[in-house]
């Protein structure tokens, strides 16, 4: 039987969409999304929290996401509400440039 290869993903989260409930820490959120990809054969390489630190509603825990390797992305709007959106729409399209080449670049190969 052979070995499976783990692929590295992502993971790029949307703070004010989708905030921690109050009675989890950004420790068991960080354990609980590793252990949920790991099933699928996937290591998360990077973790990215997008927050607008100016937002009402329940603040991140910065020193805890940090320390739970989260790398934070402070976006503050400018004069819209968009601006997180988009900041993390390109760095989602940035973290994999030629991912829709390689497909030809094999073929091209082979």
């Amino acid at each position: 039987m052979a070995a499976t290869q783990e692929r590295e993903i992502a993971l790029f989260w949307h703070y004010e969409s989708a905030p921690l409930p109050v009675s989890v820490s950004p420790a068991d959120a960080a354990k609980a999304l590793q252990a949920a990809v790991s099933r699928f054969g996937q290591r998360i390489e990077m973790r990215r929290v997008y927050v607008d630190p100016y937002k009402s509603g329940r603040p991140a825990d910065p020193s805890g996401l940090d320390s739970s390797g989260f790398d934070l992305v402070h976006t503050p709007a400018r004069n819209t509400s968009s601006t997180l959106d988009k900041k993390l729409i390109v760095d989602v399209q940035m973290q994999e440039p030629n991912a829709s080449l390689r497909p030809s670049i094999a073929a091209k190969e082979a």
